[in-house]
């Protein structure tokens, strides 16, 4: 039934407006994401995960469109040579080539999309959670001593609209990230903090011709 499917495997993460379409830029108006919401460093781990995920699309009535909905659960698979691995090395905490290793709990989290009345206009919200992300290698300043890099928690929320009319193509998005952090060095360096960013952007784009778009 169209409003209830179960879906197993390596999933296409359902977070942001065109998360589930990062390799399949034909179909969007972009084919380079803007960068505020779609950061390059976190691509090789945001694209997709291995778990389980309920779906469906539930019909609102002529007059208010219809919902997707969308509730996922799994692990993603992170090591040193993805880009992710960057947000880590660049904390510069790290002694020689940087972070060694990457770990992640799981990941948890469900996304929602509108389908107004209004023929071209969808509205999108989605949460997701990280649960302890942890890297590690040697620290610089002692690199007989072990450090580690752990967020403890890292929410992602994404409100965003798009409006597509005859060639023009009308997107926006606002995107938080919040999570804890924890960074040890034992018995030199034992510190918590908060990690966040607030970011967004609107787009406007135009089909000229079937080869080329503004």
């Amino acid at each position: 039934r169209q409003e209830f499917v179960v879906r197993v495997g390596r999933i296409k993460y359902p977070t942001v407006l065109y998360g589930e379409t990062l390799d399949l830029d034909v179909i969007r108006p972009f084919i380079f994401l803007p960068m505020s919401v779609y950061s390059p460093i976190f691509r090789d781990f945001s694209a997709s995960f291995d778990g389980a995920m309920v779906y469906g699309t539930l019909s609102l009535g002529a007059k208010a469109g219809s919902l997707d909905y969308k509730a996922f659960y799994g692990d993603i698979q992170m090591n040193k040579d993805q880009g992710v691995a960057d947000f880590f090395t660049n904390a510069h905490l790290y002694a020689g080539t940087g972070v060694q290793t990457l770990t992640l709990d799981h990941v948890v989290g469900g996304s929602l999309d509108w389908s107004t009345p209004v023929s071209g206009l969808k509205v999108h919200a989605s949460f997701s959670h990280l649960s302890n992300i942890d890297g590690r290698g040697q620290f610089y300043a002692v690199p007989s001593l072990p450090v580690s890099i752990l967020v403890t928690g890292i929410g992602y929320y994404t409100a965003g609209v798009e409006y597509a009319r005859n060639n023009w193509t009308f997107a926006g998005e606002y995107f938080v990230q919040e999570g804890d952090t924890r960074i040890t060095a034992l018995p030199i360096l034992n510190s918590t903090g908060k990690y966040g960013t607030n970011s967004w952007y609107v787009s406007a784009a135009r089909r000229l011709s079937d080869k080329w778009e503004v």
